[in-house]
């Protein structure tokens, strides 16, 4: 009996996540409008001192597509960030924020990135 290769430690992974996403998918839609968006009052409220911040773009996206995919818990948004694909592109596949970095983002700053982006 033929089986097809199986190896769990060595994944094949595109080098283009969006690749594995379905191209009419909502997140293709978020991304455009963010990246589209007005930030500069958002970047006003952010300071030079101290680490460096995860970018305002990417914090966004991730928190929004987490509000539509009903995940609303910072913890649900940090796990998906982690494994889902969608989440994982969104996020850059950079070193991603963790849930308390999630929760404790400044959603002031995101309202105010909305507010004046939607008066443009």
């Amino acid at each position: 009996m033929g089986f097809k290769y199986y190896e769990q430690n060595q994944l094949m992974i595109p080098m283009e996540w969006k690749t594995l996403i379905d191209k009419k998918d909502v997140v293709f839609v978020l991304n455009d409008l963010i990246d589209n968006m007005n930030i500069d009052k958002l970047l006003e409220t952010y300071t030079p001192l101290g680490n460096s911040s995860y970018s305002p773009k990417m914090m966004l996206k991730i928190l929004m597509y987490g509000y539509i995919r009903k995940r609303y818990s910072s913890r649900q948004i940090a796990e998906a960030v982690q494994c889902d694909i969608k989440f994982i592109w969104l996020a850059g596949g950079n070193d991603n924020p963790n849930y308390d970095r999630i929760c404790h983002y400044d959603l002031i700053r995101c309202i105010i990135g909305i507010k004046n982006s939607s008066n443009h």
